[in-house]
């Protein structure tokens, strides 16, 4: 989620240890928030029992 908008959706199924990895590169601003969301669709998680992992670098800054 980029400042409340959808960016990119990544899915899974119900097989154990199902695992999916995304790279999203956003040009931001100083007071922009981004951050990812589990969306419980059917009673489905995010690999992990419920856990997901983030992490953001900053590649160049304008």
């Amino acid at each position: 989620m980029h400042n409340g908008r959808l960016i990119a959706m990544a899915q899974s199924t119900s097989a154990d240890w199902n695992q999916r990895s995304q790279t999203v590169v956003l040009k931001v601003s100083t007071s922009d928030e981004v951050w990812i969301s589990n969306r419980d669709f059917s009673d489905q998680f995010l690999d992990g029992q419920r856990y997901t992992v983030f992490s953001g670098a900053l590649l160049y800054q304008i």
